[in-house]
């Protein structure tokens, strides 16, 4: 029997049709001559010729071909069978997401996609509205993350705001990604004296490269550490990256455009806001120096203020250094699972000769471990941040002072 399919050139946008006669004397199938039109049924070889002429899985006939019509005539018996569009332009997997056309940056970047395969289960979820990111495919999730530079592990928490709409010529997928730009610039204020170029010398090189490329992306501007935290909080899962200008130090304190170095804003209190994010921003630069340190450092007692009660009295015993001891190492070992934290007490005679009981605090912590849990690319100053150029000044006076 010659199944001799053809297309037939008027079609509808919804659905294609494909005809095919089989004169009498080609050794007709009973299930073609049934008395009753609607117990009539294409052969299982019929079936084969046209779902190698549609590209389509034959075993899959029952979903694609969803009218199929056969009548009986003087001179053989005219088939048609009308296929849905989307079975024919949804047939193979190819995820080239591009970008949403839209005016003005935004704090969602959406990118769409049409090349989700037709199946029979995935068209049922798509008409019934039931669609999920967990229904995204591996392949999918793959190169989009690749595109936007975020982790694709992390895909179900930063992919956002998915819809998919079956159209004439496929699926289309479309989902947001994170898209704002932080850059804290926390030289911005300050006294006169520290507002000189010289002490924001990171800032005055930095910032103008760390929005240059950032065209597409809605940029929010803090310039204090107050505003950083707000704006992390409200805008959780829609922060791409950030950086970071401000000053730093060793035991991981911030502060901004001032001469008070007493700060009490830590690299801690960012971490434990991108902790709730449950994905890794693209980049982090935190360009404050030591933001990176890996090492020891001792905590200045001056530091220790807050327990003063504790610290500057004599009888300053055990459990209350032990107390103390164990804030820090929850404190640091928090981030970072190698922190090691000594505490020691000093006693120190005062200039009117009484005996006065004081803390120290000896950590050692790396602090570029603890961040790159939280960033895909990360750029942190170990040592001091000068022009953008990483150097250990004391490390290099060790090296030149040679009358020491």
């Amino acid at each position: 029997m010659n199944w001799d399919w053809k297309k037939d050139t008027c079609n509808s946008r919804e659905k294609t049709k494909y005809c095919c006669t089989i004169k009498y004397g080609q050794g007709i199938v009973d299930s073609l001559l049934e008395e009753k039109p609607w117990r009539r049924s294409i052969p299982q070889e019929g079936k084969l010729a046209l779902a190698s002429l549609a590209q389509l899985d034959v075993y899959e006939f029952s979903h694609w071909a969803s009218d199929v019509k056969i009548d009986a005539k003087t001179d053989g018996i005219d088939i048609s069978v009308w296929i849905e569009n989307i079975w024919l332009t949804a047939q193979k997997e190819s995820w080239k997401w591009e970008s949403e056309s839209s005016y003005g940056a935004k704090e969602l970047i959406f990118l769409v996609c049409k090349g989700w395969k037709c199946t029979p289960a995935l068209l049922k979820k798509v008409r019934e509205k039931r669609i999920t990111l967990a229904d995204i495919p591996r392949g999918a999730r793959k190169i989009l993350a690749k595109k936007v530079e975020l982790n694709e592990n992390e895909f179900d928490y930063w992919a956002q705001e998915l819809s998919v709409t079956e159209e004439a010529d496929g699926f289309r997928v479309r989902i947001g990604v994170p898209n704002i730009w932080i850059c804290a610039d926390l030289f911005q204020g300050g006294t006169w004296y520290w507002d000189k170029p010289i002490w924001g010398t990171a800032g005055l090189f930095g910032r103008l490269p760390s929005v240059l490329f950032t065209w597409r992306q809605k940029v929010i501007y803090c310039n204090t550490f107050k505003e950083l935290l707000e704006t992390l909080t409200e805008k959780r899962g829609k922060v791409w990256g950030m950086v970071l200008f401000a000053h730093g130090s060793r035991d991981g304190r911030i502060w901004e455009n001032t001469n008070v170095d007493d700060s009490r804003n830590w690299q801690f209190d960012i971490m434990r806001k991108l902790d709730s994010y449950r994905y890794k921003l693209a980049r982090i630069n935190m360009m404050q120096c030591y933001s990176g340190y890996q090492g020891t450092f001792v905590i200045p007692l001056k530091h220790l203020a807050y327990v003063n009660r504790l610290s500057g009295d004599k009888n300053s015993d055990t459990w209350k250094k032990e107390k103390i001891e164990n804030y820090f190492r929850k404190k640091y070992k928090e981030f970072d699972d190698s922190a090691d934290v000594e505490i020691t007490v000093v006693k120190e005679i005062s200039t009117d000769g009484q005996e006065v009981f004081r803390l120290g605090g000896r950590v050692t912590i790396n602090w570029a471990g603890a961040w790159f849990r939280y960033g895909e690319k990360i750029t942190l100053y170990r040592y001091v941040n000068t022009a953008l150029l990483d150097i250990d000044w004391s490390g290099l006076w060790e090296k030149w002072n040679v009358f020491e």
